[in-house]
């Protein structure tokens, strides 16, 4: 991973922060120490929040289906890296709903020659072919009767021509640069537009699918997900909620629990997706009580 930071350093620029999860590969002494030397910022997310870093998840998603499509037939799935950049072309040529441009553009300024591109322009030159080689004939038989000595006049004639040429030519570059300059910040700030409205479009079909949002408060008594019987695919002796647990405290919009019965501080503060009211009964009240009694 370090190498890939210096790399992509080399291309670029030294990056001002990183995004990550808490893998070894990522959180180590090496990439520690080249941080450090290019001022960069790491910022590690909380375990099992896809959310946290959820451009970068839905990248790998993006990424995986088009792997999946270009390689088709089961047996070529190992030979994914020879797909790779075929897959990623198509992916930056693509005009991105959030933004509305495609990455290409939005680099470049311009959209990619691609290889349709390619075959259209052929076709227009094979149109004006004939065209073109009847006015370059006209062309070279007015200049063989013009032809004559070279004189000094003449000479200083063409320097001078040349000289105007390069000046219209700097001025053309400069207008021409201006120009790229104000299309990339009109770019820029319209894709920042479209990706807030986006991202709010995004949050509210988030809340449609997990029930708005719900905000707990301190001292209130919450059941936990558990996380472990998502992560272990089709293991369904555990339970999918684990608790009742007890908010302590919330740092960062993440929640700090207690074990109810046990007292018992759990390691790792939790988001509220991760959460559900806990609805207790009767029963348990009496025996928590007593328990405690005793």
């Amino acid at each position: 991973m370090a190498l890939v930071l210096f790399e992509w350093t080399c291309l670029f620029r030294c990056p001002e922060i990183i995004i990550n999860d808490q893998g070894r590969e990522f959180v180590n002494e090496v990439n520690i120490e080249l941080q450090m030397l290019t001022g960069t910022k790491q910022r590690v997310t909380r375990p099992y929040n896809l959310q946290a870093n959820g451009q970068c998840e839905r990248q790998n998603k993006i990424v995986k289906m088009g792997l999946l499509k270009t390689l088709a037939p089961k047996d070529n799935i190992g030979r994914w890296p020879d797909g790779f950049n075929g897959v990623m072309m198509a992916h930056r040529c693509q005009k991105q709903r959030s933004t509305n441009f495609s990455p290409f553009y939005m680099l470049f300024g311009r959209e990619p020659n691609l290889p349709i591109d390619l075959v259209i322009e052929n076709d227009d030159d094979d149109i004006l072919g004939s065209e073109t080689e009847e006015e370059h004939d006209v062309d070279s038989d007015s200049a063989g009767e013009n032809n004559s000595e070279p004189t000094l006049k003449g000479e200083l004639q063409k320097l001078s021509q040349i000289v105007i040429e390069e000046k219209e030519y700097l001025e053309k570059m400069k207008a021409f640069v201006s120009q790229y300059e104000d299309l990339k910040r009109q770019v820029l700030s319209k894709a920042k537009e479209n990706i807030k409205k986006s991202q709010q479009k995004m949050k509210t079909e988030y809340d449609k699918r997990h029930g708005g949002g719900t905000i707990f408060q301190i001292g209130e008594v919450v059941k936990k997900r558990n996380l472990r019987r998502d992560k272990r695919k089709g293991d369904w002796q555990q339970l999918p909620f684990t608790g009742p647990d007890v908010i302590t405290s919330i740092k960062d919009s993440a929640y700090v629990l207690k074990n109810k019965k046990t007292g018992y501080m759990l390691k790792s503060a939790t988001t509220a997706r991760n959460l559900r009211p806990f609805v207790e009964r009767e029963e348990d009240n009496k025996q928590y009580d007593s328990a405690n009694s005793e």
